[in-house]
């Protein structure tokens, strides 16, 4: 969980019969609220398996109809249930919406209509940040479109998004599924020079 931000606390509920084992949730404390909703807004994998975070009940909050298609959009993962999730959503408002709406194309493997959900935004008046193009170049990583994920990379300066480790890292993945280790590599150099750190994870994917 830490791409998306600094985790102030993390917590794994145990196994009453198996305490050195875990229930398979826990929470997650972060120190920003930009960075729960870019985590809540994509799937993370984990040992092979996908990871959802929805944000923690609060006391005396409850949950609108919209809130829950966007909830029941989360653990979407065909195209023929993204898309009858969001005829019930009806118009995307915000631009975390579009950003939701693309995770969720994403984890349908349907890379062109996630790309098309961010090519919308412009026309819906709004313009997407750093976590819609992250989605969108995760989805294009995922569909196998690894041409799509270097176009996003390159367009994001012209929305005022500067890429950061969490997009380059997908689109280098995305490279390195798609058979093109030379532009893997290019990438990994290209970040370095516009000052954004590898970690880890930029250098086992560039591999």
């Amino acid at each position: 969980m830490s791409q998306y931000g600094v985790v102030t606390n993390a917590w794994l509920k145990p196994r009453p019969e198996a305490p050195s084992k875990h229930m398979g949730f826990g929470f997650v404390t972060f120190h920003a609220s930009s960075s729960a909703d870019a985590a809540q807004d994509q799937t993370t994998r984990l040992m092979g398996r996908d990871v959802i975070c929805q944000p923690a009940n609060q006391p005396g909050t409850g949950s609108s109809p919209r809130n829950r298609q966007f909830t029941n959009l989360k653990q979407a993962r065909t195209q023929i249930e993204v898309a009858n999730i969001l005829e019930e959503i009806g118009e995307l408002r915000t631009v975390k919406e579009h950003a939701m709406v693309i995770s969720a194309w994403g984890r349908a493997l349907a890379p062109d209509r996630a790309v098309e959900t961010l090519q919308q935004m412009g026309g819906d008046g709004l313009e997407p940040n750093e976590f819609c193009f992250a989605a969108a170049i995760s989805a294009c990583a995922r569909g196998g479109k690894w041409e799509y994920a270097l176009k996003l990379l390159r367009v994001m300066s012209h929305h005022g998004v500067d890429p950061n480790v969490i997009s380059y890292n997908t689109a280098i993945s995305a490279c390195e599924k798609g058979g093109e280790a030379d532009w893997a590599c290019k990438l990994l150099k290209s970040m370095q020079s516009r000052g954004v750190a590898p970690d880890v994870i930029s250098y086992n994917a560039a591999i």
